[in-house]
């Protein structure tokens, strides 16, 4: 009979973590054993410049997250080792430090660490001493006591330039671009992802695939995802904010002209890397405290330069774009399908009731509203931007399909592709207590968008028009490219990128509700063109500006109109003068008292600007 083999095994020597070697442990990233920090050289290298050596290497296995982790700390211990070591060797009047610390005496240090606690700036050998132990304790970039120090110099800007002007934060989406892939694929040649109508299901595949393609490169691969975010803040400082790193100074950017900034680098929970700045602005300040000057017209005119300042700099709108919208219209009974092609301004506004806008916050609620905040003007129905951009899509298709439908034209719906919005209303029959809501993705349209935001800088030029790739996508006399065409259109293009970076989630993320139940964001919120600054003393004249006052008088007047009103809208007989004067009445004022439901059932009189 055999017996299984028996494996014998002897103790041996262990290695010492002080001398073990960087290239015997990453066998990824140095499989011959050599290369390493300490190998004897032609030209001697210092181990600081080997370390920012292997952090630049195209070699994909040099950006993986193991091997940067050991680096970093590495690199971090060796900075604080060396800095203490440059302070010892200084030398005053040709004497060493050392020398000097040979003849310390322990009263002289007791008294050098008095002063310290007691906020005095010691002098002597005995401070020299302290302030090179501290130097070897320096802690490491990614530790607690790093943060701790550069928040006192954070804190030290504060004091010098006063409060901060603008809190901006940048979030790069490392799965919405191609260079993360370029690093990891340097040196072999790329092609940019075809583009492809958002019907085509072997294109939709295609995508999905390019996406998780590139999921899995930020994943693997974060020293990619590092190098493109330096990239990218490094274009945000000097381009954008206007700062130049080699003089330290500011020039005229995108916000005015830059005193100083601070910048917080944070990882996200996707682990992605995202930036906080506190920017200060020249003469922001001396803005902001005339807003409290004594003098009215001093105040009246620093809110006025305050105003336009922040119109000017903060912006979160879409183009006024054109959409393909079928509205029903009727007397109830019978109704036509009427396709519209106008503006959004044009055939949507907000919808009258703002508490929806609350509940579209709500944990809970906004699975039942489903973003839909907007109401056709002529039919009453209820919308989402999200479906606001399906029927621009539409519109677009169409456009280069038919183009012979001009825009503020309408015609009887004919059930052409990509125009009825008709959308599954299923979830609106039942209630919240009979019917279990769960967030959908459209996960084929999200990789579709990002399939056309990626191509965008490549599709186009800085002034806006088709790149030479972009026709050779799309030619002009090329076969089937009807579905696409409209892909050539920078007013298209542009719109989908506010909707793929700007727009807010009809069904929120599960960290808008890291506080409580409501959407920390406070999205979506009211509407408005212009900025108003609102405290107790000038609120009543803001409001004057914006409406005029109502009443108690008119507004039960008011609410009683708003009943009869909607019940003739529900009986068959509803003429269209009535119709366009309920309209003209609701769209003459912007604020106005309405009923604040809370979510227990009660209600309260409050005034919209509060809701």
């Amino acid at each position: 009979d055999r017996t299984m083999p028996t494996l014998l095994v002897s103790g041996g020597e262990y290695a010492n973590l002080k001398e073990l070697e960087i290239e015997n442990v990453t066998p990824l990233q140095f499989p011959f054993g050599q290369g390493g920090p300490k190998q004897s050289r032609r030209t001697r290298i210092s181990y600081l410049e080997c370390f920012k050596l292997y952090s630049r290497l195209s070699l994909k296995q040099f950006m993986r997250a193991d091997f940067l982790l050991i680096l970093n700390h590495m690199h971090g211990r060796l900075r604080s080792f060396n800095k203490a070591i440059i302070k010892c060797k200084s030398q005053n009047c040709g004497t060493t430090l050392a020398e000097k610390i040979s003849t310390l005496d322990i009263n002289d240090l007791n008294r050098a660490m008095i002063s310290i606690q007691t906020g005095q700036d010691p002098k002597g050998t005995a401070a020299e001493y302290i302030k090179t132990i501290k130097a070897s304790c320096e802690p490491i970039g990614h530790s607690a006591e790093a943060a701790k120090k550069n928040r006192k110099r954070h804190f030290g800007i504060c004091d010098y330039f006063g409060e901060s002007s603008l809190f901006v934060t940048t979030t790069p989406c490392d799965e919405s671009t191609l260079r993360v892939g370029l690093f990891v694929n340097a040196g072999e040649e790329q092609v940019l992802p075809p583009l492809g109508d958002l019907d085509n299901k072997e294109h939709n595949h295609q995508c999905r695939l390019h996406f998780d393609l590139r999921k899995k490169y930020r994943s693997l691969y974060p020293g990619a995802c590092s190098l493109v975010y330096q990239h990218l803040m490094q274009i945000v400082t000097e381009c954008l904010i206007g700062w130049n790193t080699k003089t330290q100074t500011g020039r005229v950017g995108v916000l005015g002209k830059p005193l100083a900034w601070s910048r917080t680098d944070e990882e996200q929970a996707r682990k992605t890397l995202h930036a906080h700045w506190q920017i200060w602005i020249e003469y922001f300040n001396d803005c902001r405290e005339a807003l409290f000057s004594d003098d009215e017209e001093e105040r009246k005119k620093a809110r006025d330069t305050f105003i336009q300042y922040v119109d000017s700099v903060i912006s979160a709108s879409y183009p006024d774009y054109t959409v393909a919208h079928v509205c029903e219209v009727g007397n109830g009974k019978e109704t036509t399908p009427i396709l519209r092609t106008q503006p959004v301004s044009d055939l949507f506004k907000e919808c009258e009731d703002k508490n929806v806008l609350r509940k579209a916050r709500h944990k809970d609620h906004c699975l039942i509203i489903n973003g839909k905040f907007l109401n056709c003007k002529e039919c009453r129905k209820a919308y989402s931007p999200r479906q606001c951009m399906e029927m621009a899509i539409a519109h677009w298709r169409r456009n280069a399909t038919h183009p012979q439908m001009k825009e503020g034209e309408e015609e009887l719906q004919q059930g052409m592709k990509g125009e009825n919005n008709d959308y599954d209303d299923e979830e609106e029959t039942h209630t919240a207590s009979k019917k279990k809501y769960t967030r959908r993705e459209n996960m084929e349209q999200k990789v579709w968008l990002d399939r056309i935001t990626i191509r965008h800088p490549y599709d186009f030029d800085e002034e806006g028009m088709p790149s030479e790739a972009l026709k050779a996508e799309i030619p002009d006399d090329g076969p089937n490219n009807a579905d696409i065409a409209w892909l050539k259109e920078m007013q298209a293009r542009s719109t989908l990128l506010h909707y793929r970076f700007d727009e807010h989630d009809d069904w929120h993320r599960a960290t808008c509700f890291r506080n409580d139940c409501e959407c920390r964001a406070k999205l979506p919120m009211m509407a408005s063109n212009t900025t108003f600054i609102h405290d107790n003393e000038t609120l009543p004249d803001t409001l004057n500006q914006m409406q005029q006052p109502t009443t108690n008088n008119n507004l039960d007047n008011e609410e009683h109109q708003q009943q009869n009103d909607s019940t003739s809208r529900s009986n068959a007989g509803d003429s269209e003068d009535a119709h366009d004067e309920q309209e003209d009445h609701l769209t003459s004022k912007q604020i106005r008292n309405v009923r604040w439901n809370y979510l227990d059932g009660t209600t309260k009189l409050k005034s919209q600007y509060a809701v």
